[in-house]
């Protein structure tokens, strides 16, 4: 019953959001595809952004431990998952297939490019945490290893599709592939500087983890896909969740 009601306050929460963009979406026409990125971006922050006074998660300068009960992150899981998929329907996202055009998904090649990269970014921010000397959370529980994974593979997906197979996809046509990596990871590191600065105030280092985890995800996503992109993201929020270092 907790769940339920703690579930139910956030998303009565974030409705008015969802509906303003609902309906900036259905006036904007979808050739102005810069336009439609923005507004589901700034939803996709507001949603984000708001789990912090629901206390689902807490947010430090060295470490991020969900706090969430376990239904409601699989509920937030779900909700990601079917979020993906609706706006890629919605925007025609094709993200079955590389950038350089390979048709389906092909599995090895993509968990090998995604956990390259999830190992790639926890080596660097537990290489500046280390080096910073900043404090950890308490670690969570082994009981919760198996949702963590489920929320941080779920959570980021719909996340990945808006930064990387929208926006990066989007910059590509208008600049070089390696320039538009720098610049949606730069913009995805941005877009966390409300939630760093402002509603938890854990400052610099969650602006720093960002743009290593936007920098790595958007190099993993040229060279092999969302799919790819996604297991570095989100691989890399479990290990950080689940206080490896």
């Amino acid at each position: 019953m907790a769940s339920s009601s703690l579930l139910l306050g956030y998303l009565v929460s974030i409705l008015p959001a969802g509906l303003l963009a609902l309906v900036a979406l259905l006036a904007i026409p979808r050739a102005l595809a810069g336009a439609r990125v923005a507004v589901h971006i700034l939803f996709f922050i507001f949603a984000r952004d708001a789990m912090s006074p629901a206390g689902f998660w807490q947010l430090g300068a060295g470490s991020m431990r969900l706090t969430a009960p376990v239904p409601v992150l699989l509920a937030l899981a779900g909700m990601s998952a079917a979020l993906f998929v609706g706006v890629a329907w919605l925007e025609r996202v094709t993200w079955w297939e590389g950038w350089n055009g390979w048709k389906g998904v092909r599995p090895v090649p993509s968990l090998l490019w995604g956990v390259a990269g999830a190992v790639a970014i926890s080596v660097v921010a537990a290489a500046l945490k280390a080096a910073a000397g900043l404090p950890s959370l308490p670690a969570p529980g082994t009981a919760l290893v198996v949702p963590l994974l489920v929320f941080a593979l779920l959570g980021n997906a719909y996340e990945e599709l808006l930064f990387r197979g929208m926006l990066q996809q989007r910059l590509m046509a208008h600049m070089p592939a390696a320039r538009a990596v720098v610049v949606s990871g730069a913009l995805f590191s941005l877009c966390h500087a409300w939630l760093a600065l402002i509603v938890t105030r854990a400052g610099l280092p969650v602006l720093v983890f960002t743009l290593v985890e936007g920098l790595v995800a958007g190099l993993v996503y040229r060279r092999a896909g969302l799919l790819a992109a996604t297991l570095a993201h989100g691989l890399a929020i479990f290990v950080l969740a689940s206080g490896a270092y």
